[in-house]
């Protein structure tokens, strides 16, 4: 018979052997070393015992007892065995004294308590016990197979706990966006749907303060005089008509901004100068128990941007930031850096399109917002000032600025630790486009593109009361002059052109051929949102109508400075 290799076996262990009476232990041994496995011989039970308790048996292949062993009693032996992990039952084979023999009392139950037990009869031949120690070890090496599926499983179930808690916390991230953008969408629509109602009321108040403002200029031309005569009563009275009119212009134009209806006179401007003026401004306006600060670092680049509107907006903020601030004071920091919104950016501002900006901020050390009050601080007419002291329409005016003018406005507070808004507005972009060449001549020259023959007319007759010329032309025309070296000092186009014709296009194609050509778009009432922001991301200067003599001149004067 082939001897086992100890390859065959090489993790069961050794196969302890105890037989202490005559040479059974030390023939056992022999015989068992020929086949390759190796043995172990105890001093006795309470030392086999030992060699159990560690790990119950995992690390040895079988027990090899002779049944004299267990004469003074195995409780301490089944008691080890009961240890085992689940995976194994430890293969015992007992060496008896001969299967007809009665033995002790209680001998078959002991046999019993030990599990997995394999009864060899003395006198014993040496084929019989390789026989038996073979068929223990294979059935201790399928148990050790099934150790092994078992710790797989046991992997597995876990990696797949793992997976599954992974997943679920990712559905529970995803689930958490969706909820946000649900409720992004639900904002913005409503926000969409107040700008819509604020616009048509504003349009519609602010005709009406026009016309109140025109009469009351009218009474004062016609019957200053009269007026006078009847005493202070009659001008106070009139006074107070004014007053009244001119704030019901200013919330008018507050409302505009808010629904991005109100044109902009985008122009570059300097964020140092800018906010040192306000500072200069403020330092009292606000009051002695408040501290202005500036944070402003050398080397910004120029942003974009309507001065009038922009120092209303940040005055605005200066003064929502005092109104925040204890009975003793507190602080208000103006603060400017440049910034790169990229494609794919981790910051996530909502209505921020990549490009190059120039982040302006106003923050204070005043009582904060809770959430509640933050998520609703940029809907007109909220307010939490007393009745009389707010109109609630500072924030959402610099929404809807930041918004037209191709940027973005941010909050953050808490309450007890004060408020900061961010603006983001478009950086200038590039200093050779804001300024003209003259051109050498007695005039300088208007390439002006305009489909509807009076607005045409008019412009012309603006532009020649201005002491410029004027050169009219299509789109294609237009084009067509540029590429044979006409020169011109400024493009003034039209906004709605005829079907086919974008305004900002062609505006892209002058620039493309020359890139220091200051180019105007005129933009009526019905211009769009859309528009008139991607206009300011450009770096286009849109002319709101209707176009008076003085306005075109002060434009003019603003973007070509050195052509008259």
């Amino acid at each position: 018979m082939e001897a086992m290799r100890p390859a065959d076996f090489p993790t069961l262990g050794p196969v302890l052997v105890l037989a202490p009476i005559g040479r059974d232990a030390a023939e056992i041994g022999r015989i068992l070393a020929g086949m390759g496995v190796p043995t172990k011989a105890p001093g006795g039970l309470a030392t086999l015992c030992e060699d159990l308790l560690p790990d119950g048996g995992a690390t040895v292949a079988a027990l090899l007892v002779a049944e004299e062993a267990l004469a003074g009693g195995a409780d301490a032996l089944v008691a080890c065995l009961a240890r085992q992990p689940p995976w194994s039952d430890l293969p015992v084979v007992v060496l008896t004294a001969g299967g007809r023999r009665r033995g002790p009392e209680g001998r078959w139950a002991l046999f019993a308590g030990l599990g997995n037990v394999t009864l060899l009869d003395r006198p014993l031949h040496a084929e019989t016990l390789r026989s038996a120690v073979r068929a223990a070890l294979r059935a201790r090496a399928r148990q050790h197979e099934t150790r092994r599926h078992l710790e797989a499983l046991r992997l597995a179930a876990e990696t797949l706990e793992a997976r599954v808690e992974e997943r679920t916390q990712a559905l529970m991230a995803e689930v958490a966006e969706h909820t946000a953008a649900q409720e992004r969408l639900r904002q913005a629509q409503k926000m969409e749907a107040l700008g819509q109602l604020a616009g048509g009321v504003a349009h519609d108040f602010n005709n009406s303060s026009a016309a109140v403002l025109a009469g009351i200029a009218l009474l004062e031309k016609r019957y200053g005089a009269a007026l006078a005569a009847a005493g202070p009563g009659a001008l106070r009275l009139l006074a107070g008509l004014r007053d009244g009119a001119e704030r019901g212009a200013a919330v008018s134009r507050r409302l505009l901004a808010f629904s991005r209806l109100e044109r902009l006179n985008a122009a570059a401007l300097e964020p140092a100068e800018l906010l040192g003026g306000l500072r200069d401004m403020l330092a009292n306006a606000l009051g002695p128990g408040i501290r202005v600060g500036i944070e402003v670092p050398a080397g910004l680049p120029v942003l974009q941007a309507d001065r009038r509107q922009l120092e209303t907006v940040l005055i605005n903020l200066a003064i929502n930031a005092r109104d925040a601030m204890p009975s003793d004071g507190g602080e208000v920091t103006f603060g400017a850096a440049p910034e790169v919104a990229a494609e794919g950016s981790e910051r996530h501002v909502a209505g921020l399109a990549p490009g190059r900006y120039v982040r302006l901020w106003v923050a204070d050390t005043g009582a904060g917002m809770d959430a509640a009050t933050l998520a609703r601080a940029t809907e007109p007419f909220f307010t939490t000032k007393p009745q009389d002291r707010g109109t609630g329409l500072g924030l959402s005016m610099a929404h809807g600025f930041a918004a037209q003018s191709g940027g973005a406005l941010h909050l953050e507070s808490e309450p007890g630790r004060g408020t900061k808004v961010t603006l983001w507005l478009p950086q200038t972009p590039g200093e050779a486009d804001m300024a003209a060449v003259p051109v050498a001549g007695s005039m300088p020259r208007a390439l002006v593109v305009d489909d509807v023959l009076l607005t045409r007319r008019y412009l012309c007759h603006c532009l020649h009361q201005s002491g410029w010329e004027a050169v009219v032309a299509s789109g294609a025309e237009a084009l067509a002059l540029l590429d044979t070296g006409e020169p011109f000092d400024l493009l003034l186009a039209r906004h709605s052109m005829p079907p086919g014709v974008d305004a900002i296009t062609l505006a892209r194609a002058v620039r493309a051929r020359r890139p220091r050509l200051p180019a105007v778009l005129v933009a009526g009432p019905k211009a769009s949102t859309d528009f008139t922001s991607l206009a300011a991301r450009e770096g286009l200067h849109i002319l709101p109508e209707p176009v008076s003599p003085v306005k075109l001149e002060e434009f003019l004067d603003l973007y070509c400075p050195d052509c008259a």
